[in-house]
């Protein structure tokens, strides 16, 4: 099929049912791509309430979800796969201006 440059091997392979890479590729991983993007969401979410996202707590989140154990290198596969992902220094707290921060809980 030279209109759609597609390789006559390709086209060989496919007719008798062999997949593409993308597909051989989604078949080895552990979890399907909604749970991986529900673990995404879950990490962002924790981001979201400033709480600081550890390696191993993402990994035993992981294997809770997948009601099993995952390899040494999964976690950092996944983070790769998910650029939103991201590791980030957190800041020193500031002592000073928390002491002359207003906290309405004393008043509870």
């Amino acid at each position: 099929m030279e209109a759609y440059s597609v390789a006559h091997s390709t086209l060989g392979h496919r007719l008798h049912g062999c997949s593409s890479w993308q597909e051989a590729a989604q078949r080895r991983l552990k979890m399907t791509s909604g749970e991986e993007e529900a673990i995404e969401e879950w990490c962002l979410t924790v981001a979201s309430w400033c709480m600081p996202l550890r390696v191993k707590m993402l990994h035993n989140m992981s294997e809770q979800l997948l009601w099993g154990a995952l390899g040494k290198e999964w976690t950092k596969d996944f983070i790769d796969r998910y650029p939103k992902l991201q590791s980030a220094w957190s800041k020193q707290f500031d002592f000073k201006r928390a002491a002359c921060s207003y906290n309405c809980y004393d008043r509870l």
